[in-house]
């Protein structure tokens, strides 16, 4: 891809993702969920609100970053995820054929916040997900794809 067709398709998966995210919301009422669990273990997110109701997502990983160094890490190269995680992780190594930029192949990367958040769109979008969702870790975010209701 030359920088403008992937200025394009950038803009085509944040377009998408803000959509996926207004529609998630609204039918599932995210907004009333006020406390969460990210379980490595089968790959979920279960968020609770007030009355104790949980919904749960299947999830896969996209990345994170640390915004005390403003490092970008994928999800494929983070050793602190499980294996199934992060080797679900390693599609998106294959943006790298597909837009030309290595980036989608580096283990991490120096950038701002707003490149993390465009990563993850992309991740949305090549995951095939329903919307996402950025967990606030010790001096990280992870961002998440959110692929099904359980």
């Amino acid at each position: 891809m030359t920088e403008k067709e992937f200025e394009g398709f950038l803009n085509e998966c944040c377009k998408e993702v803000q959509d996926k995210q207004k529609e998630l919301v609204e039918k599932y009422n995210l907004k009333a969920y006020t406390k969460y669990i990210f379980h490595q273990t089968d790959k979920s997110l279960e968020f609770t609100n007030e009355a104790g109701k949980n919904l749960i997502f299947d999830i896969a990983c996209i990345g994170s970053w640390d915004y005390t160094e403003k490092v970008w890490v994928w999800a494929w190269a983070n050793e602190n995820l499980s294996k199934e995680i992060r080797d679900e992780a390693k599609e998106l190594k294959k943006l790298a054929d597909t837009t030309g930029y290595e980036i989608f192949e580096k283990e991490g990367f120096d950038c701002e916040e707003i490149v993390a958040r465009d990563l993850a769109y992309i991740g949305v979008h090549a995951l095939k997900g329903i919307g996402v969702y950025r967990i606030q870790a010790e001096e990280s975010y992870v961002f998440v794809v959110l692929k099904a209701v359980k």
